[in-house]
Formats: C-alpha cells, structure tokens, sequence
C-alpha cells in the first residue's frame, strides 16, 4: 500500500475527489452517501484501497448530514477529521438542487495560522477551478456559506 501525508490525503478527498465524484455523478453521489450512516467513509476506503493507498482516519472523523437551504435547493454537509494545516477543511458543502442542475461546492478551510478563529471560504467549480469568497469567523461560517449558495 501506498502511504500519503496526511494532509495530501486529506487535500485530495476535500478537494479533488470529492467535488469531482459529486458534480459527475450528482444525484448518484448524494443518494450513495445519504443512505446509511458511514456510507461516505465506505466508499472512500474502497477507493483508496483499490488505488492502493492507505486510509489513515477512522469512520467517526467523516460526518455527513443533509439540510434544505430553501424551497427547491439543499445541501449535504461533510465534516472532516480535524485540520491540522492550512488548506485542510473544517467541512464542505455539496448544494443542489432538485433536478441537480444546479451544483455548488464550498470549502470551509483553516486559516494558515492554525488555531485561528478565521476560516477560509473557497468554492471549486466543476473544471476543478478555484474560487474564493474570503474570509470569516469560524463561528459564522456554516451561516455564510448557506447565503452564498
């Protein structure tokens, strides 16, 4: 098996794998990982392991849950296992609506100083573009990122 930092690992699922795997299979994806409690963290260690490449977290740092944003659209939040280094997310976003035609996803990552209170609030479209919506205070970041989408 192929090991990986942690923090590569960790980049690649938050921000390569994931938002590929949602804006590709859209509805599949979200039906797959909502069905059952560790389904998300399931499907992730099949992938690694077919890709020979050691999973290094257990199945209580992915947390999944589901809420609606407003009439027509929801979201899937994803929390993570802890950021310990710049660029490692406290949780993502997955927003859809409900023909999942329109598709979003954002990031919520810590501050280069880890520790801070400040987060980052990025977005990555579906050519894998990044796009950032700044920063704000930790405490108010699920809030804003629900007005941005």
């Amino acid at each position: 098996m192929k090991k990986l930092s942690r923090h590569d690992l960790l980049y690649w699922i938050e921000h390569r794998h994931v938002p590929e795997v949602f804006f590709d299979l859209r509805d599949t994806f979200i039906k797959a990982i909502m069905h059952e409690e560790d389904a998300f963290y399931k499907a992730l260690c099949g992938i690694l392991t077919d890709m020979e490449i050691d999973m290094l977290f257990n199945a209580e740092e992915f947390v999944v849950d589901g809420v609606k944003v407003r009439e027509g659209y929801y979201a899937v939040i994803m929390k993570w296992p802890e950021p310990l280094e710049a660029t490692e997310c406290l949780f993502s976003i997955c927003k859809f609506d409900e023909g999942f035609g329109d598709l979003r996803y954002l990031t919520v990552e810590c501050d280069p100083v880890v520790g801070s209170d400040t987060v980052f609030i990025c977005e990555w479209d579906k050519k894998g573009r990044h796009l950032n919506h700044g920063t704000c205070l930790l405490s108010e970041a699920l809030e804003r990122c629900l007005r941005i989408i």
